[in-house]
């Protein structure tokens, strides 16, 4: 249990203890399934993404430490970087599949810990579902590690300054794990863009029909 705990900021406890107390009191969070998170071993989250109040939603419902994958625009501003890093989020360049950025995830998921992603790197100007990138795909299928479906709904509804006090119902559906296919030989595009859709497709699932955006 220590080596989980050796890459992460005492300042990401601190916070995610404080967003824990401040979205009971000052939000309505109704979290369905959260006994579908694994308790130990390795795992890919991953997430529709409608505002910046994602993340911290996320973090504090898990009883898990997690880590994020973000955009690497979030660390050009060494202030912001630096925060960014000591929340446990990890740069991720977008332009392509972003080696650099899933090869520390696949470190950490080594560890047994717990990586969180975004796949339509982006967030959702209608707050429905956007075209998953392959990034997300491309991480389950080197690592084979489980993948849980999460939605969330209502963290649009509020501008981020407001994150500590939101006075708006927020919803959380955490959906069952579920492993991808081995592929044997050379990754195509074609099964990158496969697997991505399969993914979207479970997300989908826990959205109601007019979130599910291009999923539908």
């Amino acid at each position: 249990m220590q080596k989980n705990k050796k890459h992460i900021s005492p300042v990401y406890y601190l916070l995610r203890g404080l967003a824990r107390v401040c979205f009971k009191l000052f939000s309505k969070t109704i979290i369905e399934g959260v006994e579908n998170i694994p308790p130990y071993g390795p795992l890919i989250a991953v997430s529709n993404h409608i505002s910046y109040n994602d993340p911290p939603y996320i973090a504090a419902i898990f009883p898990r430490p997690v880590f994020f994958l973000g955009k690497k625009e979030l660390f050009k501003n060494k202030i912001l970087g630096s925060v960014m890093r000591n929340v446990n989020v990890i740069s991720l360049d977008r332009t392509g599949v972003g080696l650099s950025g899933l090869k520390s995830a696949i470190e950490l998921l080594n560890e047994d810990q717990v990586v969180v992603i975004f796949p339509e790197g982006t967030t959702s100007d209608t707050g429905g579902l956007i075209k998953g990138r392959s990034g997300v795909s491309y991480l389950a299928v080197k690592s084979e590690c489980p993948i849980l479906p999460i939605s969330i709904i209502g963290t649009n509804h509020f501008p981020p300054w407001r994150l500590w006090m939101p006075l708006k119902t927020i919803h959380v559906n955490i959906g069952t794990a579920f492993t991808p296919p081995v592929i044997q030989g050379n990754i195509s595009n074609e099964v990158l863009n496969s697997i991505t859709d399969t993914i979207m497709e479970r997300i989908a699932f826990l959205l109601p029909l007019e979130l599910r955006g291009v999923y539908k």
